[in-house]
């Protein structure tokens, strides 16, 4: 071989090492994944034929995803084939109309002596020619010595409430209690319906008025609620309990509200610093709504911080800050309501405890979530049922904006699209959790060949150079 033909050799092998040709460059990414290429999948059923069909996410699917912003998300028909799809968060309805007014009342005492305070309330009432009560008066009686007749000094045992006013159906009272009875204050408040003031039924059992003072802090509970109650007259008693007067009685009716159910999950926790500092796992990306501690143990009172993130060893944003209660006050059990999380979304949340009230066991109190519902978009396109796959390391995003979907459908059928229209089938596996992450890179053959002809390039050169000098000499 000729020092130049060796020459041409090794420049064309360090030429294909620095700018690689077609033959050795990489392919391009491309996203050709199939029904089996991923980690699991459901099947969907719809009920009726539509073009578009609608389903509330189940938590397996946040769960089961590699990706955030559901780009592992795909639905196939029965065929194989994907169909266009789109993901969006349910809002809450914007026409939430609240209805109150205060509502008369009348205080209704026993008679001295009665066995039942309830069967023993006087009630003599006063009312215009459209049912509103003018004055509630205690009857006279025939002698001044009948014993049965009312003590302007006997014991409050219920209050009558006109509602006669009031043409909505009512979903709750608010009662607001006075302070002339010391201490705390639980009442048993049986909640009774009449529209003659001659017979009364029961309305659902009893329920808790309550104002607790548990150190620094207040607990109080003024809501009755009411199942869409139409009645004009309501009478509230206790019995013969110790009671503190009523000064207000607030009737409550929501209108227009388009209810939607929220998840519910609990979560157990692991302390990161015992006593003071927990992490919960959700197992995935989830959308918020509230959060609450479930204390187990009775008259604990907790004052806690609650953060979310998305990664274990990332950052965390503040969530809300405040007190967790579980009291048992004569038997009734009153818990904190849940702490508003709505517009976050974690798959971490990390709880700091104050060491106030004593702290917590060796176990973290289990958290309650409720989530947002977010609902998945398909077009109907080829033989049914259908199959939502998801979870894969590589998946390319490949969803429509969920009104780019919609736009298919006229405008009413938009409004009327309901929440779910299909059946879901159990998560089953497909490929299993190694679609879930990227396998180990394969050796670079090909770099390897390229560097052993260059070295064998190089040694014929030096091989070809000491001929040359050997013969020149």
């Amino acid at each position: 071989m000729t020092t130049r033909a060796v020459t041409l050799c090794a420049s064309l092998a360090l030429g294909s090492l620095f700018f690689p040709g077609s033959a050795f460059a990489d392919d391009l990414k491309k996203d050709s994944l199939t029904l089996a290429d991923f980690a699991q999948g459901l099947a969907l059923t719809p009920r009726e034929p539509r073009a578009v069909h609608s389903v509330l996410l189940p938590v397996d699917v946040y769960r089961g995803l590699a990706q955030s912003d559901f780009d592992d998300l795909r639905v196939y028909n029965h065929a194989g084939v994907q169909v266009p799809h789109a993901v969006r968060t349910l809002e809450p309805p914007a026409s939430r109309v609240t209805e109150s007014a205060s509502l008369p009342i009348f205080p209704l005492r026993a008679r001295p002596g009665a066995a039942d305070p309830r069967t023993a309330v006087v009630l003599e009432a006063t009312r215009d020619s459209t049912g509103t009560i003018v004055a509630v008066r205690l009857p006279q009686p025939a002698s001044t010595v009948d014993p049965t007749s009312p003590d302007e000094a006997a014991p409050i045992v219920a209050y009558l409430v006109d509602a006669s006013s009031f043409d909505q159906p009512m979903d709750a009272l608010h009662v607001v209690l006075g302070d002339q009875q010391p201490g705390d204050q639980v009442l048993s408040v049986s909640i009774e319906a009449s529209d003659d003031l001659a017979s009364f039924r029961s309305v659902g059992p009893a329920q808790a008025l309550v104002r607790l003072r548990y150190g620094t802090h207040e607990i109080e509970q003024d809501r009755l609620d009411l199942p869409e109650l139409r009645a004009r007259y309501l009478r509230l008693s206790w019995g013969s309990a110790p009671a503190p007067p009523f000064e207000a009685v607030r009737a409550e009716a929501v209108r227009d509200v388009v209810t939607r159910s929220m998840a519910k999950e609990r979560v157990q926790g692991k302390w990161e610093k015992p006593g003071e500092v927990a992490l919960y796992d959700l197992g995935g990306t989830l959308p918020l709504e509230t959060l609450r501690l479930v204390l187990s143990e009775d008259n604990t009172l907790l004052r806690a911080a609650l953060a979310g993130g998305a990664k274990r060893d990332g950052s965390f944003k503040p969530i809300w800050e405040g007190t967790f209660y579980r009291v048992r006050h004569a038997g009734t059990l009153l818990e904190s309501e849940p702490a508003p999380a709505e517009g976050t979304s974690a798959r971490f949340i990390r709880l700091r405890t104050s060491p106030l009230g004593g702290g917590l066991g060796p176990t973290p109190p289990e958290l309650e979530l409720q989530r947002r519902p977010e609902q998945l978009l398909f077009a109907e396109r080829g033989p049914g049922p259908f199959e939502l796959a998801f979870g894969h390391y590589g998946a390319v995003a490949s969803a429509f904006a969920p009104d780019e979907l919609l736009s298919m459908l006229p405008e009413a059928a938009r409004r009327d699209l309901a929440d779910s229209d299909c059946t879901l089938g159990p998560v089953r596996p497909l490929a299993g959790a190694r679609a879930l992450t990227a396998p180990p890179p394969p050796p670079p053959l090909k770099k390897y060949a390229l560097w052993a002809v260059l070295v064998a390039m190089v040694g014929l050169l030096g091989v070809a150079a000491w001929r040359l000098v050997r013969k020149e000499a």
